[in-house]
């Protein structure tokens, strides 16, 4: 069967600007990932750590480059805390071995703890249309994990 993977990525910074943390461009890793919940199951959540990259900081948000064959995302930031409502969306169709086509849609919000280092938390919600749906797993289901990220 079919498995997402959804890996998370997220930013840090090097600089601030009326008290805003500006992100600074260039290659970061994303790890010390830790589960927090997960109604999924195993055949929808796998997260694996990785490098990324961001680009176009400014004070009020960044752009994130993934390096997991997702697209590029736009995070917005106020002060040390960010958010990217739009981390991924991604579709698993499994026919026709299961009549199953799951949609993923991922949030990520965090904080920076100083110039190279934050964390916060990956959020994904999964559905899922077809007869074998419950096959996969018990849909509308979520998976949620915390993450630390560090410059390179």
């Amino acid at each position: 069967m079919s498995r997402f993977v959804i890996v998370g990525v997220m930013l840090s910074a090097c600089a601030t600007n009326g008290g805003a943390i500006v992100p600074r461009a260039g290659t970061w890793t994303y790890s010390e990932v830790t589960p927090v919940s997960n109604s999924c199951g195993s055949q929808i959540n796998q997260i694996e750590s990785g490098d990324f990259a961001i680009d176009s900081p400014t004070a009020s948000g960044f752009r994130v480059i993934p390096n997991d064959g997702t697209a590029a995302f736009a995070c917005s930031s106020s002060g040390a805390s960010f958010e990217c409502p739009n981390r991924a969306a991604a579709t698993d169709d499994l026919r026709p071995g299961v009549d199953a086509v799951i949609a993923i849609q991922a949030s990520v919000d965090g904080a920076f703890s100083d110039a190279s280092h934050a964390t916060g938390s990956q959020v994904a919600n999964a559905t899922c249309t077809g007869t074998q749906c419950a096959q996969v797993a018990p849909f509308p289901c979520s998976f949620t994990v915390n993450f630390a990220i560090s410059a390179l």
